[in-house]
């Protein structure tokens, strides 16, 4: 039972974290004012339904709060604890995404137990104004407020919007500077992350790769296949002298169909990458590689 109650705990952290925040490759976690403010309403809106149940006994909220807490409790014990026992890693499977199915309800719960106790229409009133602009600007508000900060301040998305625009036929992506770790005699590849605008791309472009004044072309990689938010993985020449400075970019050769970039517009000395990890130079987002070395 002890065993239980703590791994209850620390799921409920984790599967409410991944419900109310926005989370992603990169995630954006709301400020603890926020969070805080939403389990108080929610003990709240949860000790007033059991007030309204006795009072009201109205059957829907009934069988809408039975569905809910069914499906919590499959979720506790059918998937996450069970999981846990078996591996012992209480991040294993547990995801806030899982309660979306059931989330619609909770808030029909919530609604109509912060409005069906108090008969005074104007507490009611302040109580739907506090809660609505609380939800609007703790969602919608706060991600408008701080998405430029959470997500292209990240270092390797700082330059202007993160992407180089579009690289039409005929264009390329600026070149980048690149150089190897110390002290590591591994092989090396560029990871690069790619947006079609929804398009699969068969040809027509091709990655260059220059000494280190970005000048002359030492070698051309073209991929087989790019598909939008691709992550391209490029193993490296392995004759490349480790001491020295390269660039690299990406050139449009004759697609018509345009890609995107997403790169730094700083140089990144150090940030290859070796063999399968993910050390990135251009993109630092955690996306699978989709093709692997050549």
């Amino acid at each position: 039972m002890i065993e239980i109650i703590f791994f209850f705990q620390r799921w409920l952290y984790l599967v409410e974290e991944g419900t109310i925040n926005i989370v992603s490759h990169v995630s954006l976690i709301k400020d603890p004012i926020f969070v805080e403010i939403f389990n108080i309403l929610l003990i709240i809106s949860l000790l007033f339904l059991v007030w309204c149940l006795v009072r009201k006994r109205n059957k829907n909220i009934l069988l809408l709060f039975l569905i809910f807490l069914g499906y919590v409790l499959f979720i506790f014990f059918g998937v996450n604890y069970s999981t846990y026992l078996k591996t012992r890693n209480e991040l294993e499977g547990v995801q806030g995404r899982y309660l979306f199915p059931v989330l619609g309800p909770l808030v029909i719960i919530m609604a109509y137990s912060l409005l069906n106790v108090f008969k005074n229409k104007l507490i009611n009133i302040l109580i739907f104004c506090f809660v609505s602009f609380f939800f609007i600007y703790s969602d919608f508000g706060y991600f408008y407020s701080n998405y430029y900060k959470w997500y292209f301040s990240v270092p390797g998305l700082s330059y202007k919007y993160g992407n180089v625009g579009q690289i039409n036929k005929g264009q390329s992506s600026p070149k980048q500077v690149f150089s190897f770790k110390e002290n590591s005699e591994k092989n090396y590849g560029l990871g690069i992350y790619i947006s079609t605008y929804s398009n699969e791309i068969k040809k027509g472009f091709k990655v260059n790769l220059f000494d280190g004044d970005c000048n002359k072309i030492l070698w051309i990689y073209e991929p087989k296949k790019i598909k939008d938010n691709f992550y391209l993985s490029i193993k490296l020449p392995n004759n490349l002298d480790k001491n020295n400075n390269y660039c690299f970019n990406i050139e449009n050769d004759t697609s018509n169909k345009p890609i995107t970039v997403w790169y730094s517009s700083v140089d990144l000395p150090g940030n290859v990458f070796e063999e399968m990890d993910k050390d990135l130079i251009y993109d630092l987002l955690d996306q699978e590689t989709t093709e692997r070395f050549k």
